[in-house]
């Protein structure tokens, strides 16, 4: 807290109270602009190091939430020790998770990962971060395009639907098939919330576009997410599967 606090750019918020996150930091440059990063501290007398990194050890929840949440979540590793401290940009990680993505985030206990040691807090602050908050980058565009289509789903607006498809057909090249398949996971999630309905089936219909267009970037377990229904499994889903691979 205190070496945000200590940043005039910064200004800092407790938020103990809140679930998975202790602190919230807004860009404070001229006036306040609504641009927040979400902070979970984890604290311990001395770190581990290798190489020239700094070993994080992270809970799984977080990363779940960092994956619903429309702010980006930061996760700080602090050596109470020497007042040290380094971060790591939790959204950015889970859609650099290509293949592995789907088992590392929904296992149980917690992830492992290894960070720069010139990647301090203080640094961040002065650099990155504020670029993170500005929302400049290929995570970023990832990340509202993902909140347009779970936008878009939830209200109905099945045209809005049919032209996200289209960015994402254009995006495509510029992304990582992993981000892609995130995008199509949550909006497939969202369909099957509508289960039963005309909307649904509408919204669905999108979701098999998605998959005609850039299936070369979807993972079997998004398929999978599209298919099945609890103990059972979409008939009308397996059917559209199965004919778009001639089968």
């Amino acid at each position: 807290m205190s070496v945000i606090e200590e940043n005039d750019a910064w200004i800092a918020r407790d938020l103990s109270e809140d679930f998975g996150i202790d602190t919230e930091a807004e860009l404070d440059i001229g006036e306040i602009k609504g641009e927040i990063l979400k902070f979970q501290f984890k604290s311990t007398k001395g770190v581990t190091r290798k190489n020239g990194k700094i070993k994080f050890v992270i809970d799984r929840k977080y990363i779940r939430y960092a994956m619903t949440c429309r702010y980006p979540v930061i996760f700080i590793r602090i050596d109470v020790a020497p007042k040290q401290a380094w971060y790591f940009w939790l959204q950015e990680w889970i859609l650099g998770q290509s293949k592995q993505r789907h088992e590392v985030i929904h296992r149980k206990g917690s992830v492992t990962t290894w960070v720069s040691d010139p990647k301090t807090l203080s640094s961040g602050l002065e650099t990155e971060l504020k670029n993170i908050v500005r929302w400049r980058g290929e995570v970023q565009l990832v990340l509202n395009l993902l909140d347009s289509m779970r936008a878009a789903a939830a209200t109905l607006k099945i045209d809005l639907v049919k032209q996200i498809v289209g960015v994402l057909a254009l995006a495509a090249p510029t992304l990582a098939g992993a981000t892609v398949d995130l995008i199509v996971r949550q909006a497939a999630l969202l369909g099957g919330a509508l289960r039963g309905t005309a909307e649904g089936f509408e919204i669905g219909e999108q979701l098999f576009s998605v998959l005609r267009k850039l299936g070369v970037h979807t993972t079997l377990n998004t398929v999978l997410e599209m298919l099945v229904r609890g103990n059972s499994y979409s008939g009308t889903g397996l059917v559209r599967t199965l004919h778009r691979h001639g089968l």
